[in-house]
Formats: C-alpha cells, sequence, structure tokens
C-alpha cells in the first residue's frame, strides 16, 4: 500500500492505473521537495547516526521519506534539526521508534483505504484494521474493529487519560 500511493487490484495483484494516475497528480509538486529534505537530511550525518531513503510508488515518483537513526538520535541536538527540517518542509510525520516517515499531504493509508473501498468493495469499508501508529487513525476510524499492538505508540496514546 505505501501508505495510500500503491492500490493492487484485488483479483490479479496488478496496479490499478487509475489509482495510479491520482497518486501521480498528488505526488508531482512533492517531488522536488522529497529531494532537497532527504538531502539537508543526508547533510546531517556526521557519524552515520541516521538513514534516509524514498519509498517509492508506482508511478515514476517518490511517495514519502523514511528516516532510521539509532537510539536516542530523535532527542539529540542533530535530531531536532532533522525534525525542524520536516516539519518546515510541509510533510506530515509518523514516528515509530528509531523510525519516522514524513508524508506528503494528500497521501495516507485512510485514503489508500477509501479508494480501495470504492473501487473493488462498492464503498463497503473494513471490518478489521490493524495499526501502531497515531497517523494510522485516519483508517482505523473507517473500520468495525480495530487492532492495536499493546506496546505501540498508538496503544500508549490510546491508555493515556491526557492524551
Amino acid at each position: 500500500m505505501a501508505n495510500g500511493a500503491i492500490l493492487l487490484k484485488p483479483d490479479s495483484m496488478v496496479p490499478d492505473s487509475e489509482h495510479d494516475a491520482w497518486i501521480e497528480s498528488i505526488l508531482g509538486s512533492w517531488k522536488v521537495i522529497l529531494n532537497d529534505v532527504i538531502r539537508q537530511i543526508q547533510d546531517l550525518r556526521q557519524d552515520q547516526n541516521i538513514q534516509a531513503r524514498l519509498v517509492a510508488s508506482n508511478v515514476n515518483l517518490p511517495a514519502y521519506l523514511v528516516l532510521k537513526a539509532d537510539d536516542g538520535f530523535w532527542s539529540e541536538e542533530r535530531g531536532q534539526n532533522a525534525q525542524k527540517i520536516l516539519q518546515s518542509s510541509g510533510l506530515r510525520t509518523a514516528r515509530l521508534g528509531r523510525e519516522i516517515q514524513a508524508l506528503p499531504p494528500g497521501l495516507s493509508k485512510q485514503m489508500g483505504v477509501e479508494a480501495f473501498a470504492r473501487r473493488f468493495r462498492g464503498g463497503t469499508l473494513p471490518f478489521l484494521g490493524f495499526g501502531d501508529t497515531q497517523e494510522d487513525l485516519g483508517f482505523l476510524g473507517l473500520s468495525d474493529f480495530i487492532a492495536v499492538p499493546r506496546s505501540s505508540p498508538l496503544a500508549e496514546r490510546l491508555h493515556d487519560p491526557k492524551a
């Protein structure tokens, strides 16, 4: 699914060309920004504490950016600087442990699930959804039942009365 960037036809597991065209319209304006952000992040890699890579979509454009770092990096000054770069770029971020995903607006698992339901399920939304980060709340809200790993950031948020 690549956070909604790839939609496969359930009968053939072939990418859906109509969805690809729609994704291309969403991602087209973000190619330069994603490449610029990854360059800025790589400039911070003085001692290889952080790895950055672009995640492919089914069209000739990157879908989003994934950053992985050593334990504790995100609370250090360089990790904070990397997060500021992401925030100033307009990308949405979701963090899970040592990884941050940075997604262009308009791209989400919720968008992918809704597109799948419209295209192949007659609008029927999922019965069961699995998720582990706050970014997953959108598509989890479409499901009749949800499953969340007990040790995930989302479970911590759901159990924290202050959240």
